[in-house]
């Protein structure tokens, strides 16, 4: 028999959480048995065994022993003798006993070296090479199964270390014939380790520079989306149109850094670098010249 903890109450409101000393969790409905028996009211609960009694069936007691439970617990839960409960256990303990096998020839794959042929091998030999490191005898290992209340099957191994029992346990799929680790002893005893080096995170390479959000004081100023476009679209055209004067084919040509501005002064100036301004023309006012007689005749403009 093994000793439950109390954690709390269900999300539900109708079950009581309880663990074992291994973490693996447990619920109990919280019934009118359950009330009466926190109440230590014995009269009550005398009378609803006896309802239970009149109420439960053969099929009903094997349930319980298929869920895990010993011909006691049955008995002492239903108030039934232990004699007569044991006449229904004997197909559910064969039952349990098939799949505890079974679930030992599952197949575990192990990770070789690069170019060397990978091999596998099951469920109990893992196992037991794992517990002998430990220095657990093999012959101590006890493998048993049941059926949770939602139909999965799972098996688990129990075993001394530490001054006290332990129990691994896993889900086991018959169909697919796979386990998956339910707790940490489960997960110890089946969980590859490559060279006894547990594998590290990925990280970055040195030369990679990290931005440490909590160590620089976190981002400052968070850009908004739209100016981030606006300036997006702003290069986009401004490339676009030095490529249309450039022309195609034509290489880009790095654009001369503007010299530095200097402001002569008009006494270091000299008076003929001075460009002289031109005079305007202006429109002659008066009549307007009529030209001569040998300009007509001969073509000529009448001046030398």
């Amino acid at each position: 028999m093994h000793d439950l903890r109390l954690i709390g109450v269900h999300a539900d409101g109708i079950h009581l959480l309880l663990v074992d000393d291994s973490g693996e969790r447990y619920r109990v409905p919280i019934d009118e048995a359950l009330r009466a028996a926190a109440r230590r009211d014995r009269p009550r609960l005398g009378q609803i065994q006896i309802e239970m009694d009149n109420s439960i069936r053969p099929k009903d007691i094997q349930q319980m022993i298929r869920q895990g439970m010993t011909a006691e617990e049955v008995a002492e839960r239903t108030g039934w003798p232990v004699e007569k409960v044991i006449r229904y256990e004997g197909p559910v303990v064969a039952e349990r006993e098939y799949y505890a096998s079974r679930a030992q020839r599952v197949p575990l794959r192990i990770t070789s070296k690069p170019g060397a042929r990978s091999r596998t091998e099951t469920l109990i030999e893992r196992v037991e090479s794992r517990l002998v490191e430990r220095g657990v005898e093999r012959d101590l290992a006890r493998w048993d199964s049941a059926r949770t209340h939602d139909g999965h099957w799972t098996v688990s191994v129990e075993f001394p270390a530490g001054g006290r029992s332990r129990v691994a346990s896993w889900f086991f799929d018959p169909q697919a014939m796979t386990v998956v680790p339910r707790n940490d002893e489960a997960r110890w005893l089946t969980e590859e380790v490559e060279d006894g080096v547990i594998p590290s995170p990925h990280t970055a390479r040195p030369d990679t520079p990290v931005y440490d959000v909590e160590a620089t004081g976190g981002l400052r100023h968070r850009p908004d989306p739209a100016d981030l476009i606006t300036t997006m679209k702003q290069h986009s055209g401004a490339r676009s149109r030095r490529g249309r004067r450039r022309g195609p084919g034509a290489e880009p040509k790095p654009e001369p850094a503007p010299p530095p501005e200097t402001k002569p002064t008009p006494e270091a100036e000299p008076a003929a670098a001075r460009p002289t301004p031109k005079p305007e023309a202006k429109p002659r006012k008066g009549r307007p010249s009529v030209p001569s007689w040998d300009d007509v005749m001969f073509g000529g403009s009448g001046r030398s």
